[in-house]
């Protein structure tokens, strides 16, 4: 059975063999000609819908993530972060000099920033720099005139972005930040809550009993 980080593995793998229907060389240079082609998603980005979701509604979805958040691997001896007030989400927006998008905030009151996933879960943790948002932000200052903030890592130093402004508000994309952190490698998910629902997966086993989590270390110091 392929988990569901088989199917985010899947997701690189075929984008890099069809760049031309998922990567652009800046995202301000997207010429809007039709809605369906304004809004590719994870499940349409890459031809033949390797992670193909169909429809599910939000409210199932969000309840899915916070399913996840619950059995999702962490460090030994590390707690689970818990969500942000009111203060910390005022105070990463007052950092970032911007209005967070409603989505972001209700994730954040959920988790404010964690050593899950694959690579760390960025958010509201002025407390813990190398997964605060504001904070690896200021790595790739192109990312501030693009409207991207990071959201999560690979766990090979790249970087997950929830893209804010223009044709692509609202969606997730992936930046391969070691080669070139100014450019849209491709898109992974029409949303924040899809995005979340591949990327913290249970621990998967496969059917010789090996994990089919990441096989590179994760890239944040703790």
């Amino acid at each position: 059975m392929i988990g569901r980080h088989d199917h985010m593995h899947a997701f690189r793998l075929r984008a890099r063999m069809s760049r031309n229907a998922c990567r652009w060389d800046d995202v301000r240079s997207v010429t809007v000609t039709a809605e369906p082609q304004a809004r590719p998603a994870a499940d349409s980005c890459i031809p033949g819908g390797v992670a193909r979701l169909g429809a599910v509604n939000t409210e199932d979805l969000v309840a899915q993530v916070h399913d996840l958040l619950t059995r999702v691997p962490r460090p030994p001896d590390e707690a689970a972060a818990g969500g942000a007030d009111d203060a910390e989400i005022a105070d990463l927006a007052r950092r970032l000099a911007l209005t967070l998008p409603p989505p972001l905030v209700a994730w954040l009151r959920v988790c404010r920033g964690d050593l899950i996933g694959p690579g760390g879960v960025f958010g509201a943790r002025a407390d813990r720099p190398p997964i605060d948002m504001e904070h690896r932000r200021s790595y790739h200052p192109g990312f501030i005139d693009r409207g991207w903030l990071p959201v999560a890592g690979d766990g090979c130093g790249n970087t997950y972005v929830l893209i804010t402004h223009g044709p692509l508000d609202g969606r997730v994309a992936f930046i391969e930040t070691t080669t070139d952190p100014d450019r849209i490698d491709y898109l992974v998910a029409s949303d924040l809550w899809h995005f979340l629902r591949f990327l913290l997966p249970a621990r998967q086993v496969n059917e010789d009993g090996h994990s089919t989590q990441r096989s590179c270390s994760p890239s944040i110091p703790t």
